[in-house]
Order: structure tokens, then sequence, then C-alpha cells
């Protein structure tokens, strides 16, 4: 199935930091002077949105923009394929054309000439299904009356060589705006709450060193995390926000609340245990956390089993009831601290005071040298009501990133997580089968990825107010170096 497919492009004033992340003090502004300014960016696979035989790929565009003529806003586009931008009625319009020129998409059903002379953002999406309902365009970060664009039979999107330009058409019409904060991601659509993240973030937010800037505020906006898998299990965030390539826990107060339910219970009624396991991507900048845990929160003791790190030592523990009585298998080593690890664990079930012989401990998918851990007496697991919580255990929070945390009814092996691993990050919730997959959280890890634009400030040092020579280069900052050059721009100062 072809994912959504976002178009993001990104205008900052910053710098490249590791894993794509852009440490910014500003989002640069650019100013087309209406006759000649132009950016443009050469051909690339990643601009492309060429899906299969049953969809395109999909796309968001979103922008900071101020206009002074609306009927010729040309916010970014690759000539014969797709495009976002205003026409000569003053309505901002998007939409794809396939191989024969017809198109479909969605137009604002209004001028938005009143918007001219002031800033505003602009955005779209498309979700791929090859139909003007697929499209939707958002204003300040809310949903527009839009109206069917279409011409033609459109069969599927065109493919081309042509470069990807913004303020300017390949015909010779020129924008009269300034431009500031244009985001591009390749196969990705953007919600109409991350719209809203956009539409409303300012700066930069610094978690544990790493600096999170505009792409990454798709998700401070977030209300629930999505359960990828078929059980249903969305959780409720606190204080949790994108980062790094994954979900951002700040070690103080974030946490996903996840409501008690029969998926996430493992035992039967308290007669006897099941099995589990547990897979989840950890980025750990502390010592301890709790990955996921059935417990009561705040913490006071009580709970059912937790999976997590104890001093930096990856483990998977059950409790009779209250911490205290319970069995623990703790590995004998700690993660390295900053670095993306791939941890595993799986409980058989066999309960009893020797419960710790049906616990297994991965790390980057191979099982680790661990050592039991035996407090008080334990039989079983007791059924407790209790919530699960994802980033917190036994009252220490989580301070880094998770990524793809899958939670199984059953016992994986060693073959499944060896193939969890090596899939990565952004691997699929179907990775290995998922009959008994009761829990899957990606935290969209792949967001990183899917950043193929990050237009920062030029390669030269230019102060506010400067025009901008021929053919000077402006920096891409994501990952794939989509390097643009312009003419004729003026450089403004930062949003």
């Amino acid at each position: 199935m072809i994912r959504a497919a976002t178009i993001a492009l990104l205008l900052v004033a910053g710098i490249a930091l590791a894993e794509g992340v852009v440490q910014e003090s500003g989002r640069q502004i650019y100013i087309a002077n209406g006759t000649s300014s132009i950016i443009s960016f050469a051909d690339d696979p990643s601009f492309r949105i060429a899906g299969d035989a049953s969809a395109d790929q999909c796309f968001t565009v979103a922008t900071w923009a101020k206009l002074d003529d609306a009927t010729r806003a040309f916010f970014l586009y690759k000539s014969s394929e797709w495009i976002f931008v205003t026409g000569a009625t003053d309505q901002i319009r998007v939409y794809a054309l396939d191989s024969g020129g017809d198109y479909i998409g969605r137009q604002k059903a209004a001028a938005i000439t009143s918007l001219e002379g002031a800033w505003h953002h602009y955005a779209a999406t498309y979700n791929g299904n090859r139909t003007s309902g697929g499209f939707k365009i958002y204003i300040d970060g809310a949903r527009v009356d839009d109206v069917n664009f279409a011409s033609g039979t459109y069969n599927a999107v065109n493919i081309s060589t042509n470069d990807v330009l913004s303020l300017a058409t390949t015909g010779g019409i020129y924008s009269d705006m300034d431009i500031s904060g244009l985001v591009f991601y390749d196969d990705y659509e953007a919600s109409a709450a991350e719209i809203r993240a956009l539409a409303s973030y300012r700066g930069s937010t610094n978690f544990n060193g790493q600096a999170v800037s505009y792409p990454h505020a798709i998700q401070p906006d977030l209300t629930s995390v999505p359960d990828r898998s078929s059980a249903g299990n969305d959780g409720t965030p606190t204080d949790l926000t994108w980062g790094a390539g994954g979900g951002e826990f700040n070690g103080s107060s974030s946490i996903v609340t996840v409501p008690d339910s029969a998926s996430l219970t493992f035992t039967d009624a308290g007669t006897q245990d099941l099995p589990f396991s547990v897979s989840c991507w950890v980025r750990n900048y502390g010592t301890s956390l709790g990955i996921v845990s059935k417990q009561v929160y705040p913490w006071s003791g009580l709970g059912d089993y937790a999976v997590g790190c104890s001093a930096g030592r990856p483990f998977i523990g059950v409790t009779q009831g209250a911490w205290g009585n319970d069995r623990r298998l703790i590995a004998d080593d700690a993660l390295t601290t900053g670095t993306w690890h791939h941890v595993a664990a799986t409980y058989d079930g066999r309960e009893g005071t020797a419960a710790y012989n049906g616990m297994d401990v991965y790390v980057d998918g191979q099982s680790v040298a661990a050592t039991p851990s035996i407090n008080g007496s334990y039989t079983r697991m007791q059924d407790t009501a209790y919530n699960v919580i994802v980033g917190s255990w036994a009252n220490v929070h989580a301070n880094g990133a998770f990524a793809n945390l899958s939670v199984y009814s059953d016992v994986i092996t060693s073959n499944e997580v060896a193939t969890l691993y090596a899939a990565g990050r952004d691997a699929p919730a179907d990775a290995i089968s998922t009959n008994n997959l009761v829990l899957f959280y990606d935290f969209e890890a792949d967001k990183e990825n899917k950043l193929v634009l990050a237009l920062g400030p030029t390669a030269a040092s230019y102060s506010t107010g400067d025009s901008i020579t021929n053919g000077t280069l402006i920096l891409d900052t994501s990952i794939e170096a989509n390097h643009g050059t312009c003419t004729d721009i003026v450089v403004g100062g930062v949003r």
C-alpha cells in the first residue's frame, strides 16, 4: 500500500545537525520581485509522487507567505506533475496532472484577495487516491471550503524530469510575494492536527541538547498516539513531542497513557500467566526508564508487568500485584546513552517462583547475557485494571526517544527479533507476523527520513536587504541535500 507522500519544503535559517535535525535561529525570509525572481531545485526521485497501479503517492505542501498579488503566488510545483499555486481569480489551488494533461485537485471556493499584504500560512494535502476528493487545502491551520478543480479523465500522476520551482513558472510568470518556512516531505500526508502545528509553531525547541526545529513541529499538537495494530489501543500523550527520529520523552513528565484492555492483560483472570513480548527502538539520554508497563500512575508500587531499563540495563519483569513480589530478568550490560538501540524482551508465561527462566532480553537483534532479580514471592500476575503506561515505571520517566514500539500477545522468536532489528526504525507493523500484535506505535519515526528538502540559508553570507546574485546556492539541510539555486531574490529577516 502506498503511504501518503508529504511535500514539505523548509526555509529556515540554520545548520545541519546529526540525523537531519536543523538548528535554527529563525526561518529565513526570501523576497521575490514579481518580474524575475525564482528558486529552482534539480529533478530528483525524492520529488516524484508516482505510485503503483492503484494509487499515487500523496503529498502535503506547507509554507508561510506574504502575498502582494494573489493572482500569481507560485508556492511550489513540479511542472506537468503536481502544482500548489494561486490563479487569475485569486483562488488557491492544488492539483496533480497525468501524462495526457488531465488533472484532479481542489480549489478554494472564494478568492483570497483579502489576505494580500499580510503573513499567512498556506498548506495542501493529497492522499493519493486519484480523485479530487483526496486533496485538502488549509489556511492558517484551518481547512478551507474548497471545491473540485479537475479536467478530463485522470489516470495517474505523470513522471517527468522537470525541476521543482518556487516563485515562478516555466512559462515566465513570476510571483510578487515574500516566502518563509516552505516544507516538503516525501511519502507522507500530514493530518489536520499536524497542519495546525505547522501553522502555529514558532522558533525551535531543545530536547537533551538536540535541536528540534520547524519540520518536527508536525508532532507537538497531537492529542492521540494512534495504534497501528488492529487492537485499537490508541494512547493519550502528555508532554510528548516529535524529536530526532521518534517520540521524545522529556525525563520528567512525558508519558503515553493507554486504557486498560483485555488485549494488554497477560494473565487469564489471575489464574495463569500468559505469554507476551515487547519490541522498541530506544534512544536513552539517562540511565533508567520505563518503556511499557501496566501500573498505577503516578507510581504507587502496584502493577502487573514492565519492560524498561534499570541503570541503563534492559529488563523485563512481572509482579504479583505489587513490586516487591516480582521476578525480573535484567541484562548484564547497559545501553550506550545517546545512541539508538533496538530492545526486545519476551516472557513465555510459565509463572511461579522461577518465572525468570521463561524470560529473554535482546539488544540490537541478539539475545544478551542477563541476571534474574528475585523479590519476595511470586506465583502469577493479578489481572489488575490499571492502565498501560508508555515512558515511565517506578517513578522514573523516560529521558529520550522511542520509535516502533510493538507489543505481542505471544513469544516472538529470536529470528523475528533479528528481523525487527534489521528492518530499522521506520519498519512497518507487518515486518513480522501481525497475528499476535496488540499494540504498534511508530511515533512516525520515519518522518525524519521523509524530509527531503529543508531549505536553509544561502551558502554565502548575506545581510537583510541584500540582493542574492543569480545562481547563488541556497542550502538544503535535509539528509537529501537537494540544494537550490536562486535568481534575483532579496534576503529578508527571519520569522
